[in-house]
């Protein structure tokens, strides 16, 4: 396995520092990370930029990357804070005697300025296998759980991750189908373009439901994990985005046997719950097991007409779930997607439901 060094370290590498830590990541051992002094983060523990448990990891400043060896691989990002010069200087170091995997977005803006042994994340090995002709949806052979949230930032591809993680302790084999950035080096699988074309829907149903099915005759998997893009509601009147259209062409070209819905950190109610499976039942198909809650919560903008995402201490959510579950008699299954304990009891929940169902 190697040693990878993420360079500016931010935000989007967090879930992924947090699989090589925690040994859920299939490519990488250990990880290194590394930011500009401008940026505030050198001495600070990875965590400090999504308020979760500490992640063990401390932020180096870039005059320690130019002087560390002991790295395999390094994941270059564009930053515009960041200067041209210092880019150049980081790519010329490391272009020498390491990998060099650039992000889409450092590629297109320094595409000329970039080596030539130096390669960009894109998408998996997996093409989305033309079917338009073909109009049977095949039944999976396996079990399908999705992994569906509010919007992209509820914590969906952290809880993905964990889930393969503890069906593994339990000698299952999960497969993580995620559109998650640098997924590929979790082990992740990529959906196929087809999802994100603009073609026919029903196209598309087809298409999707065929690569999923030969996805898990290839691979043979005892569980596929289906991290749904995007959100499953509209959530800003003021600027549409998305309607959960990914969420429907997904449910509508395979059926999900267990259903997991990510939740922003906030107060719960018995109704806010209620609302939310019936959205899932009735728009998607999805019969919802439990729902996580994340760290970050979520507000809007009404000056800028944008939502804002706030990380809220883990203390804060922790005290939004108990609150729920003393003021209602029988309720609902919720947990904390930071908890380790309580991401491991609803996997053996799942794994028992699945032995009943498949047996």
């Amino acid at each position: 396995m190697k040693k990878l060094a993420i360079y500016p370290y931010n935000i989007r590498f967090t879930w992924l520092c947090r699989s090589i830590v925690e040994g859920w990541n299939l490519e990488y051992e250990d990880v290194q990370l590394f930011a500009p002094v401008s940026h505030g983060l050198e001495g600070k523990d990875a965590s400090a930029l999504d308020g979760g448990v500490p992640i063990k990891r401390v932020v180096h400043s870039l005059i320690n990357v130019i002087n560390s060896n002991d790295i395999d691989e390094i994941i270059i990002d564009y930053d515009e804070r960041i200067p041209l010069q210092d880019y150049i200087k980081i790519v010329k170091v490391f272009c020498s005697y390491i990998q060099v995997c650039f992000t889409k977005a450092m590629f297109f803006k320094y595409k000329d300025l970039l080596p030539e042994n130096g390669k960009v994340l894109l998408n998996s090995e997996y093409a989305a296998i033309n079917t338009a002709d073909k109009c049977q949806l095949m039944e999976m052979p396996v079990p399908v759980i999705f992994v569906l949230g509010i919007d992209d930032w509820c914590g969906k591809n952290l809880l993905a991750l964990q889930l393969r993680e503890k069906f593994s302790r339990e000698t299952y084999r999960a497969v993580v189908v995620s559109n998650m950035s640098f997924g590929e080096t979790c082990g992740c699988v990529r959906f196929p373009n087809v999802l994100f074309d603009n073609i026919d829907p029903s196209k598309k149903i087809v298409s999707l439901n065929q690569w999923m099915y030969n996805l898990a005759n290839k691979e043979k998997p005892d569980v596929v994990i289906i991290d749904i893009p995007g959100g499953i509601m509209k959530l800003n009147p003021y600027n549409f985005s998305e309607w959960g259209e990914y969420a429907y062409l997904i449910a509508m070209s395979i059926r999900a046997d267990l259903g997991l819905l990510c939740l922003p950190a906030n107060y719960l109610t018995t109704e806010y719950l209620a609302h939310l499976e019936s959205i899932c039942l009735y728009k998607y198909n999805i019969s919802l097991l439990a729902f996580g809650m994340s760290n970050v919560d979520l507000s809007l903008d009404h000056d800028t007409r944008e939502l804002i995402h706030i990380t809220l201490p883990y203390s804060h959510t922790k005290k939004f779930i108990d609150d729920y579950r003393k003021a209602v008699d029988n309720p609902k299954i919720i947990f904390s997607i930071s908890d380790k304990r309580e991401v491991n009891e609803l996997t053996q929940k799942m794994i028992k439901t699945m032995e009943q169902d498949f047996r």
